[in-house]
């Protein structure tokens, strides 16, 4: 897919960036059927010595034809896919719509697909068109229209079919792994692939400085009319910076406190409007999209695309922008003031909550001991560079407008309410609006100028009095809208692979320790050890409350699991725990049926969890473990027999007898793991026909 641009290397031409980019996507189609090739030999050769033991050796049969399909699955790997993508896709009729208004004269071939995504870019290539909720929202269809005319450009290129293939290599997922869950390539794919991969970056770079040439040749060629032909990649670019203004300070801490904004697009567009009024903007904005097939395209589809903003969107609780400030800004300062006042208790013992202790804080100079506290609190250290330097550097400004903000709400005489483009601000019932930040700026200025931080906070005394705000009147710090301890469910061992595991379950996390007491490998089948469940939940819960990360594996936040599974491994004499998210999946094994450990993951994690066999009757699930015990057993037994008699050719045996045996024991093995077959492909099945009514 071509992107534009905004960096690029100027010196580019078209001609000369289209070159470039031409000859990068041969050199990388030849990669790709270098490796595709590579593979492709060793199904050759596997199909090859299938051959030879049907006509020498029969009882080879069965292994070589394992081999070859090993080898076939194994080269399907290289051939790239269509992996899907989010957005939501626009009917038929939409499109035709958007395109009355983008492209009414019909001079450039529209594509079949139009996505729309919750990011500010606009995009066409591979045949689709991927427009920006952002842009659509805040543009004009005038600037829609510059910026699809440059788009279009851009995506000429893919008229060369070398180009076209190329770009389907690299972003097919050439070389992905055998198995899916897997969060990294093996060093054997690494090693096969290293040429594909930095030729695709080579590519990914050519693309932009194409796109860069396009974009500067449209400009150029724009420039003798009316309106200057910087002014669509202007406005996007202004869009752009607004929405990741817009995200960094409202919407993610919206979602780290649970709520989402029903209308992120709308507001946005509110918020360039309220940005221009204010003459924030270098350039006058023309007010949005003016075109009723815009706005109706934006209100209908705004808030589906606003669920692809994060993995839990659709589980928080929607509030509107009016709703904002009671609902994410207030109880934020809250929490702040008690976290800093919970710190400085600590060495102080001061149990006073008052606005005047803070200030007291302020003025002995103890803000950053309490800022590096705070920081510590919020995982932030010194290795975090660019976000521990800006937690300390406005540590004194973010409290002292969190304690006057929560002071004033207190009084009552003041109450939260949200403006464009200011956001939340604190309003007397008179209308008068409390200039929160320029109180704050000040202040902090005289402590700069050499005033001392005693003359300045004692005039923001004297100010706050004359505003009927008592310093010294107790605050209300609701301690529940502080992030509460972790409360414990239960633990269990388990396997990590071969390495011994306790897990701790509470209500929010999966805290996975080393244990030091688990059984040897040389043990693994003999009886399982009873150990007093109870002191190691209170031994490894205090670890956790403490923050003691020593002997911790991993942990795995509840909303950060996408699908569960939990249920008897084949035979019965195991169970397994499987855990899918976003950065890889995780499998714990232990001894035993696993209802209890069962039961503590259902209370963590709710209806997500899929329990095949363990939600049966006990006389299926019985009959399911025996199959599956002695299938296992004996298809094993008779594998290795075949092999044995096979290599030894004792003296009188039957010539077909390592054939039979080996043959009896593949399809023991095929027995005794298809119910768990069946029942995995059901579940898929309902899966998919879920997903396809959503």
């Amino acid at each position: 897919m071509v992107t534009m641009a905004a960096t690029v290397d100027v010196s580019d031409s078209l001609d000369e960036a289209r070159t470039r980019l031409i000859k990068t996507a041969r050199a990388l189609n030849g990669a790709w059927a270098a490796s595709l090739c590579s593979m492709l030999g060793l199904v050759v050769a596997s199909l090859a010595l299938l051959l030879v033991a049907v006509t020498v050796r029969p009882v080879y049969v069965v292994i070589w034809s394992v081999l070859l399909a090993a080898a076939g699955y194994n080269a399907t790997r290289f051939w790239p896919r269509r992996t899907p993508r989010s957005g939501r896709y626009l009917s038929k009729a939409e499109r035709a719509a958007l395109r009355g208004v983008l492209d009414p004269d019909g001079r450039m071939a529209w594509p079949d697909v139009v996505r729309l995504v919750p990011r500010p870019e606009l995009e066409l290539g591979e045949g689709e068109l991927v427009l920006g909720m952002p842009l659509l929202a805040c543009l004009d269809a005038h600037e829609l229209r510059e910026l699809l005319t440059v788009a279009a450009v851009q995506a000429s290129v893919e008229d060369e079919r070398e180009v076209r293939w190329a770009l389907r290599v690299a972003h097919g997922d050439v070389g992905r792994q055998l198995v899916g869950r897997r969060p990294r390539l093996s060093w054997a794919t690494l090693r096969i692939t290293e040429t594909l991969r930095s030729r695709a970056a080579a590519l990914e770079a050519d693309l932009g400085n194409w796109a860069g040439a396009c974009e500067r040749a449209a400009v150029a060629a724009l420039r003798s009319s009316s309106r200057s032909g910087a002014a669509a990649q202007e406005a996007r670019d202004q869009v752009a910076d607004a929405w990741q203004l817009l995200q960094q300070e409202w919407l993610a801490p919206a979602f780290a406190r649970g709520r989402r904004e029903v209308a992120p697009f709308t507001g946005l567009r509110r918020f360039v409007e309220g940005a221009d009024a204010a003459g924030w903007l270098g350039s006058p904005r023309p007010g949005g999209p003016t075109c009723d097939v815009l706005a109706d395209l934006v209100a209908r589809h705004e808030d589906t695309v606003a669920r692809d903003l994060g993995p839990r969107h659709a589980r928080l609780q929607a509030i509107t922008w009016e709703e904002y400030p009671v609902e994410v800004e207030l109880p934020r300062w809250r929490a702040l003031v008690t976290e800093v006042l919970d710190a400085a208790r600590r060495t102080t013992g001061d149990p006073a909550v008052t606005l005047d202790t803070v200030l007291v804080l302020l003025e002995s100079g103890r803000s950053h001991e309490l800022a590096e506290a705070t920081a510590v609190e919020r995982g932030l250290t010194p290795a975090h560079t660019t976000a521990y330097v800006e937690w300390h550097e406005n540590f004194t400004s973010r409290l002292l407008t969190a304690a006057v903000a929560v002071a004033a709400v207190d009084s009552l005489h003041f109450k939260p309410e949200w403006s464009w483009p200011e956001g939340t601000r604190l309003v007397a019932e008179d209308g008068w609006e409390l200039p929160l930040e320029s109180v704050v700026a000040e202040v902090l200025g005289l402590v700069r100028e050499g005033a001392g931080p005693a003359k300045a906070y004692g005039e923001l005394r004297e100010a706050l009095v004359r505003l009927d705000i008592d310093v010294h009147e107790p605050l209300w710090l609701d301690h529940d809208l502080v992030e509460r301890p972790e409360r414990p469910i239960g633990s269990f061992a388990a396997r990590q692979g071969l390495a011994p595991r306790m897990a701790i379950v509470t209500d929010r996390s999966l805290h996975v320790f080393q244990d030091t007491q688990g059984a040897r490998l040389n043990r693994i089948l003999g009886p399982v050890t009873q150990r007093d469940a109870s002191f190691e939940l209170r031994k490894r819960m205090l670890k956790v409350w403490q923050g003691d990360t020593g002997d911790q594996v991993l942990t795995v936040a509840a909303e950060d699991v996408r699908r569960a599974r939990i249920g008897p491994a084949t035979g019965g004499l195991w169970w397994r725990l499987t855990l899918s998210c976003a950065d890889g999946t995780v499998v714990l094994r232990g001894r035993g049926d696993g209802l209890e450990e069962e039961a503590e993951v259902r209370e963590w994690l709710g209806d997500r969890v899929e329990r095949p066999w363990l939600a049966a009757a006990p006389a299926v699930r019985s009959v399911r473990n025996i199959v599956g015990l002695v299938g296992v057993t004996l298809g094993t037994l008779a594998l290795l027999w075949g092999v044995l008699l096979t290599a030894l050719s004792p003296s009188g045996m039957p010539d077909p007898l390592p054939a039979v045996l080996a043959i009896g024991g593949f399809v023991a093995l095929l027995l005794a793991v298809l119910p768990d077959a069946v029942v995995d492909l059901v579940q898929r099945l309902r899966r998919a026909r879920v997903s396809s009514v959503a």
